[in-house]
């Protein structure tokens, strides 16, 4: 019986549907040279996330094949980085493939894990006995020119991942040169809380943006941007934890432009982000929202709130608030949103909400309570 013979666009379109299912990838490598080749720009999009963080040999394969990518001059470069005396010899087995060119999604933890993991191999493998640092900024500064056409970037820093510690003072000049190198994003992420001044411009020219989220940002400079440039197809934009003035918050909402469907903001002083003059902003230049979250506002801030979200189609909208007593979800604003948006169906309310953290208690009473105004709702 004769196996049926598969098109190559439909062997391409079967293995994209499998790009998040690693060992299938890896399977296809072994088929045929031609299905490998299709495999491969796939598999390299972001290693990382099919590796089980618990497996450290994988992690140490993927940066060693990055090392082994380099050229003469950056490998040599590489090598002085590490401070010592003994003779590393670059793979002598010839590449397949180059496989840089094919990364797409670029997250910093990722990489900070990865090179530690590799180091401390690599230790192992060449005797290195005297424990030396060696972090994620060496192998960025070689790389860095080279990670270009991204489609997702994130830069993250947490407890365990500080950016002083790492960059310095260099770190606003390697920000510059990465986010220049891939001003096509169509995702990024940057949650660093660094005190650097890095002007909102660079990432502004990167206006195919579809999801921007800017967290913890005290060192972003918004002095002189250009004033004509708007995001051409921004649908998500997360402001949370920021410190940011009323007139810059107002701005970013400007920029996001018309195509915006989802924001989330709050936290820190939210008189600054949310009041009158960032809800006219976004009830003007971003009609289009159908997904709204809100946190850390008192009742007053809410009521203020629902004089404005009634102009949106809202599908879904999430509130979180401020730790004291009372509720929310007794405000006659919030009620009557409910009762009279049809078009609402998901509400969140934030656990320290007393009436929510009640009503778990009493399911059949919460839903008596949402039946009576709008039955449409899913909380």
């Amino acid at each position: 019986m004769t196996l049926p013979t598969f098109n190559i666009d439909i062997i391409f379109e079967i293995i994209n549907e499998l790009k998040d299912d690693g060992a299938s990838l890896f399977n296809f490598l072994l088929l045929n040279k031609q299905i490998c080749e299709l495999t491969i720009p796939i598999l390299w999009e972001n290693p990382f996330k099919l590796c089980n963080i618990e497996v450290k040999s994988k992690h140490y394969l993927i940066i060693q094949t990055y090392i082994n990518c380099l050229n003469e001059d950056d490998y040599k470069k590489f090598i002085s980085i590490l401070k010592r005396g003994f003779k590393d010899h670059k793979n002598e087995i010839p590449l397949l493939f180059e496989y840089g060119k094919y990364l797409k999604e670029f997250n910093i933890r990722d990489l900070y894990n990865a090179v530690s993991t590799w180091y401390e191999i690599f230790k192992k493998k060449n005797n290195v006995m005297k424990s030396e640092s060696f972090n994620d900024e060496n192998l960025l500064e070689i790389m860095q020119h080279k990670i270009k056409d991204l489609d997702y970037l994130t830069l993250y820093c947490d407890g365990n991942l500080k950016i002083e510690k790492l960059y310095g003072n260099k770190f606003t000049e390697d920000f510059i040169s990465l986010v220049k190198s891939n001003n096509n994003l169509k995702e990024f992420i940057f949650d660093y809380g660094v005190k650097n001044n890095i002007s909102f411009d660079y990432i502004l020219k990167c206006i195919n943006l579809r999801i921007l989220v800017l967290r913890s940002n005290e060192g972003l400079k918004f002095e002189g941007i250009d004033s004509f440039t708007s995001f051409n197809n921004l649908k998500k934009l997360d402001l949370t934890f920021n410190d940011l003035s009323s007139k810059v918050t107002t701005l970013i909402i400007k920029k996001a432009g018309n195509n915006l469907s989802s924001l989330t903001i709050g936290e820190e002083d939210n008189k600054k982000s949310i009041n009158d003059d960032t809800l006219i902003a976004l009830t003007q230049y971003c009609p289009n929202i159908n997904s709204l979250s809100i946190s850390g506002v008192c009742n007053k801030g809410f009521e203020m709130i629902f004089k404005y979200i009634k102009n949106f189609r809202l599908v879904t909208l999430q509130l979180y608030q401020n730790k004291m007593k009372g509720t929310i979800m007794n405000l006659e604003g919030l009620l009557n949103y409910i009762e009279y948006e049809k078009s609402l169906s998901t509400l969140g309310i934030g656990r320290n909400d007393d009436y929510w953290h009640y009503y778990n208690y009493g399911r059949d009473n919460f839903k008596d309570f949402l039946d009576k105004h709008n039955n449409n709702v899913d909380i």
